[in-house]
């Protein structure tokens, strides 16, 4: 399955499958958020498969908005496969539970 973007106006939610194919739309679409909002809240709980790069393109939006002093939240933590990956290249710290 692609990747899939739904934007509301508080909640970036990616769906399907977050890899390499995806990541050069990803990191760009994610990019402008930094520059214009100053808190971002971005869903992954329907992501079925991640792989390196997308985690490359996360640990990017992350350094990118503390630079600019936005808010960065990422939802996911109850995917399974989300977490297991996002343990294993010692991020986890950076996943929340839910968006309220």
């Amino acid at each position: 399955m692609s990747v899939q973007i739904i934007h509301t106006s508080e909640l970036i939610e990616i769906r399907g499958d977050f890899t390499s194919k995806s990541r050069v739309q990803l990191k760009a679409y994610l990019s402008d958020f930094v520059r214009s909002d100053t808190t971002i809240n971005i869903c992954l709980n329907n992501i079925n498969s991640i792989d390196e790069s997308a985690i490359d393109v996360l640990k990017f939006i992350n350094r990118k908005a503390m630079n600019k002093q936005t808010s960065l939240f990422v939802f996911g933590k109850k995917n399974p496969i989300l977490y297991k990956v996002f343990k294993s290249f010692n991020i986890s710290h950076i996943l929340k539970n839910e968006f309220k």
